[in-house]
């Protein structure tokens, strides 16, 4: 919808697969008492008209 001609709005796309894989293995170190950890993913801007 964001790609729409009519509206052209600049998003971010974010890696839902990573995401859901990494919440699972996450998911999976709490039940193990594993020490917890951060994770930080990197998405891409898509830039449209909406920004400059």
């Amino acid at each position: 919808m964001a790609s729409w001609p009519s509206h052209a709005l600049s998003t971010w796309a974010q890696p839902i697969e990573q995401m859901v894989n990494e919440t699972i293995d996450l998911m999976l170190s709490e039940i193990n008492r594993s020490k917890p950890r951060k994770v930080t993913l990197n998405g891409t801007f898509i830039h449209r008209k909406t920004t400059r």
